[in-house]
């Protein structure tokens, strides 16, 4: 797969959710024996991509679970050799390269589309902070009203900028 540029686009948190759903449900011993050796193989293939250094885009079978969960899979993939940085960005930079949108829809500038979201901490120390969202921008807008208008006076810095040396320079970062 790395040798060609092919992405693998997987859900690997899924299989927690469904898991814990049988269990309460109390599906069937041979339901679950068969959830738990799925999940596992397809955890065993996504660390041998990371390690061999396939693309990874963030993925989800947010139709299998309530949608708004999906951000649970950061630290799924995080255990599963990914550095936090490699997670993030499977999700944002790595997500648009298929299509060919890393130029507009993943770039936090002046004309771009990129969504952003804010969370209290530092989610390189703890991608689990990713699932506890603050404040939301989609296109530019702020859609549930949460973010004051912010003046753009020269020399001021805004917490997006303090914050974008993190994403550049990261390819090949290894824990």
């Amino acid at each position: 797969m790395a040798e060609h540029g092919t992405y693998l686009v997987a859900d690997v948190w899924m299989g927690d959710w469904t898991i814990e759903q049988g269990e309460r449900e109390g599906w069937s011993p041979n339901v679950m024996r068969k959830l738990r050796e799925t999940t596992d193989v397809q955890r065993e293939g996504f660390a041998k991509a990371v390690e061999a250094g396939v693309r990874i885009a963030f993925g989800t079978d947010s139709g299998t679970y309530p949608h708004g969960m999906n951000a649970h899979q950061f630290a799924t993939m995080v255990k599963l050799r990914m550095t936090p940085i490699e997670a993030i960005r499977s999700a944002t930079v790595v997500a648009a390269e298929p299509s060919g949108g890393e130029t507009e829809w993943a770039r936090s500038s002046p004309g771009c589309f990129a969504d952003l979201v804010a969370v209290r901490g530092d989610v390189l120390s703890d991608v689990g902070l990713l699932t506890d969202v603050d404040v939301v921008m989609k296109g530019g807008e702020d859609p549930l009203g949460r973010v004051s208008p912010v003046s753009h006076r020269s020399g001021s810095r805004s917490t997006l900028s303090s914050l974008s040396p993190a994403t550049r320079n990261t390819e090949g970062a290894r824990r």
